[in-house]
């Protein structure tokens, strides 16, 4: 997963105080959402070290 950010940090700050059930949502979006930008890296930099390969 990537790092936590500042807004993720403070998204997860405002979710104090709430119903269980929307902090669960919270936790659950924010593992989901980093480990899709995660996938998104990972695959972003496999094509572009294809692309280099490909140039040689």
């Amino acid at each position: 997963m990537i790092p936590l950010t500042i807004a993720e940090i403070a998204r997860l700050f405002n979710v104090i105080g709430q119903a269980a059930e929307a902090i669960q949502h919270t936790l659950h979006w924010s593992r989901f959402r980093r480990q899709h930008q995660a996938e998104a890296r990972r695959h972003h930099f496999r094509r572009r070290l294809k692309t280099q390969a490909l140039a040689l």
